[in-house]
């Protein structure tokens, strides 16, 4: 890959970050072992981040399909991978995307979404590569799962919407990416890019825009990619973890952020899905990712009653496990893993 690519930017700023990063933890750790009691602090701090985790990223362990995939239609599934995303998309032609990939190792122990749950989820459907992978933006409730599905399935293209984030996890997917040479085509997207995946399936690219947010609640939930995938006549807006500093800048798109169907920003979150942005978009249906019992309080009930009050109808993945819907752009269905239609 040339010195000069993005990734490779990319990787030697964040390399850089990194090295200071792996400084602090060593010094840190150096002076912990200098303190009596070791044994003791250390089996608390790993008793209580398993509590955590679980209740912070807690999925069903009962979630499963129930349905075979149809022919001919836009398939898209809401997976239950506890407190993160992960959407998978299939379109009529069986083009396979995937939008973020939930959570890993690092935020609950012993569980990976990409092993435990979105593997298991394509095995069952015969999904054996993708054609694309969208990263909304690179915290690890979105990518944790990632590193295991590179290691396992081909990967065509990869989505950035370019924000710098300095994390671990984030550089070892770019690492990955680049010693692909090439297999796996990285592109940073940017508003009014349109990502064209056959059969008249397209999505338009929203956000984040250019400049970057700066100096919000979160810089790296702030500049989540957004975009808004339309088949016909139904449409899915899909806004990352998004909140009230994007949606503003969202409301110059007007009538264009109309959508049939709305992914909740952020799992439900205080902070996102504003009244100006509802008003805009107006979704029949809202499906809201989150853990069951998770400690954020997503999805949160002021968000709820904001959903109830343009009339939208609310399914949760705490609740009803993989949500997959089914359309061929005119009509839709929408059934859930456990196990009835909703």
């Amino acid at each position: 890959m040339p010195s000069s690519s993005p990734i490779r930017k990319r990787l030697d700023r964040h390399i850089a970050q990194r090295r200071a990063i792996q400084a602090s933890f060593f010094a840190a750790r150096g002076r912990l072992l200098c303190k009596e009691n070791l044994f003791l602090l250390a089996f608390a701090l790993v008793c209580a981040s398993l509590w955590l985790s679980n209740l912070l990223f807690a999925a069903d362990p009962q979630a499963r399909t129930i349905l075979p995939f149809p022919d001919g239609q836009l398939i898209v599934a809401f997976l239950d991978i506890g407190q993160g995303d992960s959407i998978f998309i299939q379109t009529p032609d069986k083009r396979n995307i995937l939008i973020d990939a939930g959570p890993g190792p690092d935020l609950q122990k012993g569980f990976s979404a990409g092993r435990d749950r979105i593997l298991p989820f394509f095995q069952e459907h015969g999904i054996h590569q993708l054609d694309a992978f969208v990263m909304s933006h690179a915290h690890a409730d979105h990518i944790g799962g990632l590193p295991y599905i590179l290691e396992s399935i081909p990967v065509q293209r990869f989505y950035d919407p370019g924000f710098a984030f300095t994390s671990p996890l984030y550089l070892d997917v770019l690492e990955t990416i680049e010693k692909s040479a090439g297999a796996i085509d990285y592109q940073i997207v940017k508003p009014g890019d349109r990502l064209d995946f056959g059969n008249e399936v397209a999505a338009q690219i929203l956000a984040p825009p250019r400049p970057y947010i700066s100096g919000s609640r979160s810089d790296a939930n702030a500049n989540s990619l957004v975009l808004r995938l339309a088949y016909g006549r139904v449409s899915i807006l899909l806004p990352g973890d998004a909140e009230e500093e994007t949606e503003h800048d969202l409301a110059e798109y007007g009538d264009g952020l109309r959508s049939t169907f709305l992914k909740a920003a952020h799992h439900g979150s205080r902070y996102a899905s504003s009244k100006l942005f509802l008003d805009l978009t107006r979704p029949l249906h809202v499906f809201v990712s989150c853990g069951r019992n998770n400690l954020f309080g997503h999805p949160h009930e002021e968000t709820l009653k904001r959903y109830a009050a343009i009339g939208a109808k609310v399914h949760r993945t705490d609740r009803s496990g993989h949500i997959l819907l089914f359309t061929d752009g005119k009509r839709y269905k929408i059934v859930s893993s456990k196990p009835k239609a909703i």
